[in-house]
C-alpha cells in the first residue's frame, strides 16, 4: 500500500474535520440552550396561568406580574384584605407602590372575577341594618374588610347606635368613596337604646375636670371617646368651647348636639 504524501496527508485532514462538523450540525441539538429561553420574564412560558384573578391570587402567583416582586404582592394582598376584594383593575391604582406605568404594563394580565359577587352585596338583597348587623355581616359590603367592621361596631357601641346611614362618615377609615358604595346597602331601622342622661341636680359636666367616667354619662360618649377626650385634653390644654370637641378622633356634629346642653368649660 502506497504511503501517503505530506500534501495528501493534509487534504485528507481536513476532509475529515469537515464531516465532523456535519456530522454535528446533523445530530447535534437544534434548538437553543434552555438557559435562552430563561432570559424570558419568569412565568411566561407558563400562559396557562394568566389572566391572574386579583381577587384569588395568592402572592407567588402575582410575582409572575411584570414588575411585581414580593413588596408588591405583599400589597396587593393586604388592600384586598383590608377593602374587601377589587372592584375593578385600575383599583390597583390605590395600592402602595403600584403607578399608572406598572398598572400598565400588568393590565393585561389580571382580572377581577366574580364582579358584585366578591364581598359585596347584591342588588337584591335586604339592606343591613348598621344597628344590629355582625361583623360578619359587614365584610360583605364592598370596601369593607375586618377593620372597618369593626370600627363600625365600636362606633355603634359607644354611640349607643347609629341615628342615620350618615353617621357611617364619622366612622374611622370610612370616606365618602367608601359611603357612596354603602349608602344603597345599608339602613338604620333598629330603635337604639335611649340616650343616657345626667340625672343629678348640677347635670352640667365639665368637660376640662371629668375624669373617664364622668364622661361616660354622657350620650354617645363610651369609654373610647372618654379616653380620647382626656388624652386630647392632657396633650393640647382644655377645651376652650363645645367646637372643640370635634377636634377629637370620633366626635362629629351629631355627638356635639346630644351633649350641647349637658357639658361646660
Amino acid at each position: 500500500m502506497r504511503r501517503l504524501s505530506t500534501k495528501e496527508a493534509q487534504i485528507l485532514g481536513v476532509l475529515l474535520f469537515i464531516l465532523v462538523l456535519a456530522l454535528v450540525a446533523l445530530f447535534g441539538p437544534d434548538k437553543p440552550s434552555e438557559s435562552v429561553n430563561e432570559e424570558k420574564i419568569p412565568g411566561m412560558e407558563t400562559k396557562e396561568i394568566y389572566p391572574i384573578d386579583l381577587n384569588k391570587a395568592d402572592a407567588k402567583t402575582l410575582e409572575l406580574l411584570p414588575n411585581i416582586g414580593p413588596s408588591k404582592a405583599k400589597s396587593i394582598i393586604d388592600y384586598r384584605d383590608s377593602q374587601g376584594g377589587f372592584n375593578s383593575v385600575d383599583e390597583l391604582l390605590n395600592v402602595s407602590g403600584i403607578g399608572q406605568a406598572t398598572l400598565d404594563k400588568i393590565k393585561e394580565f389580571v382580572v377581577v372575577s366574580g364582579g358584585s359577587e366578591i364581598n359585596r352585596r347584591g342588588e337584591d338583597t335586604e339592606k343591613l341594618d348598621l344597628n344590629t348587623a355582625s361583623l360578619e355581616e359587614l365584610v360583605t359590603l364592598p370596601g369593607i374588610g375586618e377593620i372597618k367592621a369593626k370600627n363600625i361596631i365600636e362606633y355603634r357601641n359607644s354611640h349607643g347606635g347609629f341615628r342615620n346611614i350618615e353617621e357611617l362618615k364619622e366612622v374611622s377609615g370610612i370616606g365618602d368613596m367608601t359611603f357612596s358604595k354603602l349608602e344603597e346597602l345599608v339602613s338604620v331601622e333598629t330603635e337604639t337604646e335611649p340616650l343616657k342622661t345626667v340625672s343629678t341636680k348640677n347635670s352640667l359636666i365639665n368637660v376640662n375636670q371629668a375624669n373617664t367616667e364622668e364622661l361616660q354619662r354622657l350620650p354617645g360618649i363610651g369609654p373610647v371617646l372618654a379616653d380620647r377626650i382626656i388624652q386630647y385634653r392632657e396633650m393640647h390644654g382644655f377645651f376652650k368651647g363645645l367646637s372643640e370637641l370635634k377636634a377629637v378622633k370620633g366626635i362629629g356634629d351629631t355627638t356635639l348636639e346630644k351633649i350641647r346642653e349637658m357639658v361646660e368649660f
